[in-house]
């Protein structure tokens, strides 16, 4: 191999390691951020409309807890449901209860955009597939 075959392979692999290794602009969420009340606008890639969700509204609050109030539509028409539970933010990350379950869940805040991955609340299938959703604040 001649001197310069050598040498665009070493600026290719070094190309390709700067490329997969760049600094993250992963900004930390402060607490602070969350409190207050969210919209649902959108679940997974679909509407809330989509699965019968008239309006979704969660409400973080600085003393740690959390509360929603769902409406229903479609079959389910009139029907109006809360939650409630505890709430801490660790590097994006939200550690909850609901009720009698607890778990994690992925947070971003960009453009007052809050979304939870997977949210907490909110299932597909019955309460059975996990979904990400995406709140407006």
């Amino acid at each position: 191999m001649n001197k310069h075959k050598i040498f665009i392979l070493l600026c290719t692999l070094i190309i390709v390691y700067l490329g997969c290794n760049k600094p993250s602009h992963h900004v930390e969420i402060n607490p602070n951020d969350l409190t207050g009340s969210s919209s649902l606008f959108q679940v997974g890639a679909k509407q809330p409309e989509s699965i019968n969700i008239k309006t979704h509204i969660i409400t973080f609050s600085s003393d740690g807890t959390w509360k929603s109030i769902t409406e229903m539509t479609g079959q389910w028409a009139g029907t109006k449901m809360k939650a409630s539970g505890k709430w801490t933010l660790d590097k994006n990350i939200i550690s909850y209860t609901a009720g009698d379950n607890s778990g994690k869940s992925t947070v971003t805040l960009a453009a007052q955009r809050l979304t939870l991955n997977p949210d907490f609340i909110i299932a597909l299938d019955g309460g059975k597939i996990p979904v990400d959703t995406q709140y407006s604040k």
